[in-house]
């Protein structure tokens, strides 16, 4: 007990350190609406973080979600950012995460009732991901992808879609094992081993500029037959 006690205060002070994982929230030229997020963090302590960044480019006319390098974390933050994609109405089932054999049920992932602020359903939305970005930023970027909210950008994800989950040890240590599978309700399958394959593939130095040209319809999204169009500029 006092070593998860330990470690959950540890986790605090570092959510705090690290603004809750929202590293950046700007406006670019062309009124583009921006936020880094470099990891997902504990959803309650990170809401309020998230809100007020939502709201920040609550009046953009494109959103771009930069998960370059994040290497996931705690659900809970992506289904309510997610949540602001969608319109308004019955919750939208978007995955079911099925556990090992002895866990009672698997758990179903659907949009949430309400977020405070504006949906921005209709929004041009981009999300930017290379090989480091994993876990629950890769749900993330999927799940858009999926339900076609968002286009992603970049190389492809490193290809963890297995969720996690944390056994204490001794020395106020953790151990985080892989315990479940989740399964999109769009495609039925997930991006386990292949990665999110991006809509829009280029080098992702430049996942900023493809994004924004994207956004005025300068870059189109996958060809005909679902091919990613190579390094962001239409063929």
């Amino acid at each position: 007990m006092e070593a998860a006690e330990d470690w959950e205060r540890s986790e605090r002070r570092r959510a705090i350190h690290a603004n809750h994982g929202f590293t950046s929230a700007q406006v670019l030229s062309g009124n583009i609406g921006y936020l880094r997020i470099a990891e997902f963090m504990e959803p309650q302590a990170s809401l309020e973080t998230a809100t007020a960044a939502m709201r920040f480019v609550a009046s953009t006319r494109a959103l771009i979600f930069d998960l370059r390098g994040n290497p996931g974390g705690y659900a809970g933050i992506p289904e309510y950012l997610a949540t602001y994609l969608f319109a308004e109405g019955p919750p939208v089932l978007l995955s079911t995460f099925e556990y090992r054999p002895e866990k009672a049920a698997p758990d179903k992932t659907y949009t949430l009732a309400a977020v405070m602020g504006a949906r921005r359903a209709g929004t041009p939305a981009f999300v930017l991901v290379d090989h480091q970005t994993a876990s629950a930023a890769e749900w993330f970027a999927y799940t858009l992808q999926a339900f076609q909210k968002a286009r992603v950008v970049g190389e492809s994800s490193a290809g963890g879609a297995h969720s996690n989950e944390y056994f204490d040890l001794d020395e106020g240590l953790r151990l985080s094992v892989s315990t479940g599978v989740p399964v999109s309700a769009a495609t039925g399958t997930n991006w386990e081993g292949t990665g999110v394959v991006p809509n829009i593939a280029c080098d992702p130095g430049r996942a900023i500029e493809v994004a924004i040209q994207a956004s005025t319809g300068g870059v189109t999204g996958p060809d005909p037959d679902g091919r990613p169009q190579p390094d962001g500029h239409a063929q």
